[in-house]
């Protein structure tokens, strides 16, 4: 009975070993969806900006064109 209790102790030592590693990689994968997030927040800001310059850029052209 004392060997299949700690044969069960062993089993239950390994999950909960098992839970810590999924959770720090489960961490790990959040702040890594949380930076790519701000890149394209950031991406995105960049691209209207530049969108903005191009339509500038355009209106100037036309100005002078006609």
């Amino acid at each position: 009975e004392v060997e299949v209790i700690s044969e069960l102790f062993g089993h239950i030592q390994m999950l909960t070993a098992i839970a810590d590693e999924n959770s720090s990689a489960v961490g790990e994968a959040n702040n890594s969806v949380s930076l790519y997030v701000e890149q394209i927040t950031e991406l995105s800001h960049q691209i209207s900006v530049f969108s903005s310059l191009i339509d500038g850029f355009k209106q100037s052209l036309n100005m002078y064109h006609t």
